[in-house]
């Protein structure tokens, strides 16, 4: 697995549910189809983003192959030449720091509900409004 290890990998602190890693490591996604030749943008521990010439429909089921691991997802949306994977099982960290090659961190809390005050749009915030 090292060969495929992605010593950039960058932690997007998002306000996403898991960490994101933004990467860019050669993988193949199998489908009952076809094979196609991808390439990972950014994973985390329940789904990718991929880069393909022809992404899969969404729903589909595939398997997407990362060195000599298989993990079985299902294509959560597919839009140009990209699609969004989300994986049947979580990889967990351990597959994580495989794959990307960097140690989770703690970049602060995940997006509450509670967190986000009622009334007031994002632009308002970024303008000063």
């Amino acid at each position: 697995m090292s060969s495929f290890t992605n010593r950039n990998a960058v932690l997007h602190a998002d306000r996403r549910r898991n960490a994101r890693f933004t990467l860019d490591v050669p993988v193949v996604l199998r489908t009952v189809a076809c094979t196609r030749e991808c390439r990972i943008v950014n994973i985390s521990d329940l789904g990718a983003r991929l880069d393909t010439a022809s992404p899969p429909c969404e729903g589909a089921s595939a398997w997407l192959v990362i060195g000599e691991d298989e993990f079985y997802c299902t294509i959560a949306w597919s839009e140009g030449s990209a699609c969004g994977v989300k994986f049947e099982r979580g990889l967990g960290e351990e597959k994580l720091i495989a794959i990307t090659g960097t140690q989770l961190k703690d970049e602060g809390p995940v997006a509450q509900v509670g967190n986000i005050k009622a009334g007031r749009k994002r632009g308002a915030l970024v303008s000063g409004g």
